[in-house]
């Protein structure tokens, strides 16, 4: 069954994503920059595993097909990247209070 909704409806959603991270990226490199070594390790690694999170996820052909965007699991391509983005939530959430300095 074919659906009749348009893609344009998926354009929000994607416009909202990069104005995201055009604004988060950015904005916690320079904070981690002022920060202790491993911080700051921390989270440009995290900013790594999400690009490259963001690479790899749309290659998976059985999740994004090329043929119809109907036989796709595009469900589990955002649930994989709200999983990635709470466990760096927790991750930074639990580092100790010191490694946030005293403008936090």
């Amino acid at each position: 069954e074919v659906s009749s909704m348009s893609v344009a409806w998926l354009l929000p959603q994607y416009v909202l994503i990069a104005a995201a991270e055009a604004l988060v990226f950015p904005a916690q490199t320079q904070w981690a920059s002022g920060r202790p070594d491993l911080m700051g390790l921390a989270v440009a690694t995290q900013a790594a595993a999400a690009f490259a999170l963001g690479l790899a996820l749309p290659h998976m052909r059985s999740w994004l097909p090329q043929s119809s965007i109907n036989e796709g699991h595009y469900d589990l391509f955002f649930f994989s990247l709200a999983a990635g983005c709470a466990l760096s939530t927790a991750a930074l959430l639990s580092a100790p209070t010191n490694a946030w300095g005293d403008d936090a």
